[in-house]
């Protein structure tokens, strides 16, 4: 059996980054039980090592299959509170008891396979609210990722 002369480097740092995509946590919306036509400020903090060019909110109304999208902003203004923190978008309010459903989509500085989203988009999972008139005891609007 022949042996090549270059067995790699075990243990030492490879050659090639990680094609990993960015990290994408704290996803959160404000108010988590929207009013009718309330509008609802969704955050999350994106990091990756090679940098992000841009966040995008991408969201639709159900059972509709139209995606807007909004540029989650990170500098302070257009619904940001603070610049350097977290980036932020706001989706405009909707009627009562609409099922919103909404994602975070990064853009990368560097060009590679196809970024994270989150929730992920495979499998299909988005994250949703209803929109509600008021609060009725023992009839929460449900929140959360599906």
């Amino acid at each position: 059996m022949t042996v090549p002369a270059n067995l790699g480097t075990p243990g030492g740092r490879t050659a090639r980054r990680s094609q990993r995509g960015p990290a994408i946590t704290g996803v959160s919306h404000r108010p988590a039980l929207p009013a009718a036509n309330q509008p609802i400020r969704v955050q999350a903090r994106v990091h990756d090592p090679d940098g992000v060019a841009s966040v995008a909110l991408r969201y639709r109304i159900d059972p509709g299959s139209t995606l807007l999208t909004a540029p989650m902003l990170d500098d302070g203004t257009g619904g940001d509170l603070v610049a350097g923190d977290v980036s932020r978008a706001v989706i405009p309010g909707q009627p009562q008891l609409d099922l919103v459903a909404f994602r975070v989509e990064p853009t990368m500085q560097r060009s590679r396979p196809p970024a994270a989203s989150s929730p992920p988009t495979r499998p299909p999972g988005n994250a949703w609210f209803r929109s509600a008139n008021r609060f009725r005891p023992g009839a929460l609007a449900r929140t959360g990722c599906g």
